[in-house]
């Protein structure tokens, strides 16, 4: 993973021939609407950070009351730009939004992002101004991202369109893509500056008036930064297309999904959010288990249940390993993993003769090893032996272990311990910390995660991170044999 601003754009970045390309590597961007400098939102929010970060396209301040913005000439319309920019990002009341769209039509503008809410997702003029906006990008050609949409962040272009205040100056460039129908899972929303997940692209599609999810699969498909896909969906426009897309993605990049609406409540809540309509949970449901989809339940899980297939080789089937230097953590464990869809490993005689060979009682899974630590009192080597055991049994497919931090074992002990054992490393590993000082868990989590190692503050995330990538591997296997 990388920082934000340490590459420049190149060819590489683009897709040749993908319309998405128009959004994601623009040769050139046009902000139009509002450019006030002070306030959380805002096109001078998005030129600022085009200029921060390694986006080197030209940049296009539309308004009438600017001469000049950040240095930048600003121009009293679309009309009078000296150029065509690839893409334009429109933050104007949505009454302006159909004659400034018109005017990007005439100019040559090839995409656009509707910042601009009050669409079908309000009311009736709403739903006859959206459907202006379709007409006029169909008549010249163009693509439209939105209404009611923050846009869209490459990280490996530098292309940023988030007119909001994110809190933050620097995204990790890495290989998660995220694709949602809200703005809540926009940068300025999510955790990107405190978790080590490197990112990829962020489209946030809004209201879904052109550019739907299933062709944002399709651009990520072909897109050599994405490894891991998680998307927020409310709803699938084409559901037969969607199913061929996922399902072919599926076969080489992980998707993971939060679909809402379950409720019947949340269903008619999603009508007034993004104007969608929603279909059978149950329908979801399957369409998501034929195409191997994996369905996730809470909004964090989006970044942390990802981090695990970024991070970690897929397991060759469901039998878990479990280290824990305690009881009770071993136990929790078990209940997790039967929660989702793993079974204990039965180790073999030779890896219980080596356990028992470290101390009495050691032979079994889960293998709890704080009775030995208690009486032996190394730390390290117990956890070395251990993990190193499981990892060696053909037996067992994936590994979970619990992490106890104190001021004799902190973050550079458990850094030194994984660096030690990273040639063995062949097999999916997860753990859970817990300790005495949350400062020491949350730095803990980051040294780990610079190793590869994905951590978590609780037991359940950590055993279903490697259930779902036991589910996904099981699903590819079957998708080879089936083929």
């Amino acid at each position: 993973m990388e920082l934000y601003g340490e590459v420049r754009q190149t060819e590489q970045n683009t897709i040749s021939g993908n319309p998405l390309s128009f959004f994601m590597t623009p040769k050139g961007i046009a902000v139009i609407g509002s450019l006030k400098e002070e306030g959380w939102f805002g096109g001078y929010i998005v030129i600022r950070d085009l200029l921060n970060g390694p986006y080197d396209g030209a940049i296009f301040p539309v308004n009438p009351s600017y001469r000049e913005v950040l240095g930048i000439k600003a121009y009293t319309s679309v009309t009078a730009m000296e150029g065509i920019p690839d893409l334009a990002v429109i933050i104007r009341a949505r009454n302006a939004v159909p004659s400034v769209l018109e005017e990007c039509g005439r100019k040559g503008v090839r995409a656009a992002i509707v910042v601009s809410d009050g669409f079908s997702e309000r009311d009736d003029a709403g739903k006859r101004l959206q459907q202006e906006i379709i007409a006029i990008a169909k008549r010249y050609g163009m693509r439209v991202m939105g209404p009611n949409t923050v846009g869209v962040v490459n990280t490996w272009s530098g292309v940023t369109t988030v007119p909001y205040e994110r809190g933050y100056s620097e995204i990790l460039r890495g290989h998660l893509s995220i694709i949602s129908q809200s703005g809540l899972v926009g940068p300025q929303a999510l955790e990107l500056a405190d978790l080590n997940i490197g990112i990829s692209r962020i489209i946030d599609l809004g209201n879904m008036c052109d550019v739907n999810e299933t062709e944002c699969l399709e651009y990520l498909e072909q897109d050599p930064e994405t490894r891991v896909v998680s998307m927020y969906i409310e709803n699938i426009r084409n559901g037969k297309t969607f199913m061929d897309v996922a399902r072919r993605i599926s076969r080489i990049k992980p998707v993971l999904c939060l679909k809402s609406g379950r409720s019947s409540e949340g269903a008619r809540a999603m009508a007034s959010h993004t104007g969608s309509m929603a279909g059978s949970d149950k329908v979801y449901e399957a369409a998501f288990r034929q195409t191997g989809i994996l369905r996730i339940d809470e909004f964090r899980e989006l970044l942390t249940l990802s981090k695990a297939f970024l991070f970690q080789p897929l397991p060759r089937a469901n039998r878990i390993g479990i280290v824990s230097i305690t009881g009770a953590g071993g136990i929790m464990a078990l209940d997790c993993a039967e929660q989702f869809g793993l079974e204990p490993a039965r180790l073999s005689q030779a890896t219980a003769n080596k356990l028992e060979s470290l101390f009495p009682g050691l032979g079994k899974n889960p293998v709890d090893f704080g009775p030995a630590a208690a009486v032996l009192g190394d730390f390290g080597k117990l956890y070395y032996e251990t993990i190193k055991a499981l990892m060696e049994d053909d037996g067992v497919d994936s590994v979970f272990c619990t992490l106890y931090s104190t001021p004799l074992a902190d973050p550079s002990f458990y850094y030194q311990l994984f660096d030690d054992l990273s040639p063995v490393l062949k097999k999916p590993i997860t753990a859970w910390a817990y300790g005495t000082s949350q400062i020491q868990l949350i730095e803990l989590n980051s040294v780990l995660e610079r190793k590869g190692i994905p951590l978590y503050f609780e037991i359940t995330p950590s055993i279903k991170a490697l259930g779902l990538m036991a589910r996904y591997a099981a699903w590819i296997q079957r998708e080879r044999t089936t083929r």
